[in-house]
């Protein structure tokens, strides 16, 4: 049986790049950018892309405005509860210009993004709200393109960001924590692969050497961002010595598992230990005792990033930007003074 042209897949950037014996990025750099590629690079890309099937254009000639009236959201984990408030924001902007939003996530799969991103290249979906820090390689010279990064970011990429300063924020909760009396301050980190990681362990370490402490030698312990991971990196902190007296943690659920480590090691909250979230999740308010935590103004990220996303799309040169919102620092009950003020360690 032959089977019908109309059922084989479109050729992709990587079927070129395998073809071509180059990477996607370079595939992109080739077709989009050609000035920024040797001669005989984007030769090899045009002959391998014809042999392929793939149109040298296709990436231009689909990044048309408005013909599918639908924008992508791409989130790393969809049941993480962190992500639902932008989503309101993006959709409440987004039905004023009788958009769908539609919802992809990225997970653990490094060609999940690439695949989702596909969809735009097809016109498919008219841009993309990017939820997720890591931009596939391929993707990150293509230039002008409706895609806006949301919270979350690729430092390599020039599409525009909307977020908090992260650094900042872990600057204010860290010196809360030094206001209460406390020294031996450890951060559960979150995943170490992404920029705002880095930003908030930044932070922490900014505002412990002004304090005079030793912030690059400080305890730390990354882990992922959920309940079980806090609560894995906590138990390792908790079991060095001299124990910290309070813990600067990289979100509102890593914070949770680090106050389950706590407990089942004996400690109360906050009078053996002090504990600092990130988010301000809903849920931050109702476990008992309620979360000191940064708030971050999830919805209006939302808003933001979708108006720049509008902009785009009707065709306004949007140059390189960075939109950064202000976080709030929430004082409830998982923070207060240390019991006993133990001596810097040397």
């Amino acid at each position: 049986m032959v089977a019908s042209p109309h059922s084989s897949p479109k050729p992709t950037v990587r079927d070129v790049a395998r073809r071509a014996g180059v990477s996607t990025a370079t595939v992109s750099r080739a077709l989009s950018r050609p000035e920024r590629v040797s001669a005989a690079t984007r030769e090899r890309v045009e002959t391998a892309a014809r042999e392929v099937g793939y149109i040298p254009n296709a990436m231009a000639r689909s990044l048309r405005r408005r013909q599918a009236d639908a924008v992508l959201v791409l989130v790393p984990d969809i049941g993480n509860s962190f992500f639902p408030e932008i989503i309101k924001g993006i959709e409440e902007i987004a039905f004023r210009q009788r958009s769908a939003v539609l919802i992809g996530e990225t997970g653990e799969a490094p060609e999940a993004a690439s695949l989702h991103l596909e969809a735009l290249l097809a016109g498919r979906v008219d841009g993309i709200l990017l939820l997720d820090g890591r931009v596939p390689d391929f993707a990150v010279d293509i230039e002008p393109a409706p895609i806006v990064q949301v919270s979350d970011y690729d430092p390599r990429s020039r599409f525009p960001q909307v977020r908090i300063d992260h650094e900042r924020a872990a600057v204010m909760a860290t010196e809360h924590l030094l206001a209460l009396g406390h020294r031996q301050i450890a951060h559960v980190a979150g995943p170490l692969d992404t920029a705002i990681v880095h930003d908030r362990i930044r932070g922490w370490r900014k505002a412990l050497s002004a304090a005079g402490l030793d912030g690059a030698r400080a305890a730390m312990a990354p882990g992922s961002f959920s309940i079980e991971g806090g609560s894995a990196a906590a138990d390792i902190l908790l079991a060095g010595r001299p124990r910290p007296t309070a813990l600067f943690c990289s979100s509102d659920e890593m914070a949770i598992g680090a106050a389950k480590a706590a407990r089942q090691r004996g400690l109360q909250i906050p009078r053996d230990l002090s504990i600092v979230g990130f988010d301000d999740l809903q849920l931050a308010a109702a476990v008992d005792p309620p979360l000191t935590t940064l708030r971050q103004p999830r919805r209006e990220l939302g808003r933001r990033a979708m108006a720049i996303l509008n902009r785009l799309l009707d065709g306004e040169p949007v140059a390189r930007q960075v939109e950064l919102l202000d976080a709030e620092l929430i004082v409830r009950g998982t923070s207060t003074a240390p019991t006993t003020i133990p001596a810097p360690v040397p």
